[in-house]
């Protein structure tokens, strides 16, 4: 569907990386590791690669893998991109959860991608709903009052610096100890998404994110 109907799009995409692989390291650090291409191209060499990488393993043993360490295919995100604006079309496809309606839309998402797309602890300024389309996702959330344990800063993308210390440093699934001891303290609820669930964040609740397969997501801020 994605790659017959609406190949020809361009769309935004993060290459993946893993740490301590120099190739790699350099890739991340290189104009491509954040670029766009061709919908055709996405799916044709990384979320056909993924699906066929996760078909073979059970979403949750895939618990089991070494985080940030992926490496059964190439990893590529196309993360927070509002698709249904660019393809209006999309937009009857999806709908608008009714407790929106306890506050005002402000943005909807897709992400999408493969296996092991890690979006980093971090917290958001509105109200959130996540919701799974396709695939499984394992999610961490800590609550507003632990930003001190966490380790709060400033994201590093945040350039407007409008979100605040809405960012914290530490790789939630393999921490250094040693630079953040506090964090081994910090309690936490943990949960799987599959397809047709919805996870409700709330404002300045600090989530992180990884695919478990390939997987598609749509978020409602609101």
């Amino acid at each position: 569907f994605w790659a017959g109907r609406h190949g020809h799009r361009a769309v935004p995409v993060e290459m993946g990386f893993q740490e301590g692989d120099a190739a790699n390291a350099e890739l991340a650090a290189s104009t491509e590791a954040e670029g766009s291409m061709f919908m055709a191209d996405f799916v044709r060499n990384f979320l056909v690669p993924s699906t066929t990488a996760s078909c073979s393993v059970a979403a949750t043993s895939l618990l089991d893998e070494a985080p940030d360490e992926w490496s059964s295919s190439p990893v590529a995100y196309m993360a927070q991109h509002q698709l249904l604006m660019q393809i209006p079309e999309l937009r009857s496809d999806i709908a608008v959860p009714h407790y929106c309606a306890l506050g005002k839309l402000q943005t909807l998402n897709v992400w999408m991608g493969t296996a092991g797309t890690v979006t980093a602890l971090h917290y958001d300024l509105d109200d959130n709903f996540l919701v799974q389309v396709a695939g499984f996702k394992y999610v961490r959330l800590y609550a507003a009052e632990e930003s001190q344990r966490l380790y709060a800063t400033e994201a590093p993308r945040d350039a407007t610096r409008k979100h605040g210390e809405s960012f914290s440093p530490v790789r939630v699934e393999k921490p250094d100890l040693e630079a953040h001891p506090e964090f081994a303290n910090v309690p936490f609820t943990e949960t799987i998404l599959g397809p047709g669930d919805m996870l409700f964040i709330p404002r300045r609740w600090w989530h992180y994110i990884r695919s478990l397969t390939t997987s598609v997501s749509v978020n409602f801020w609101f």
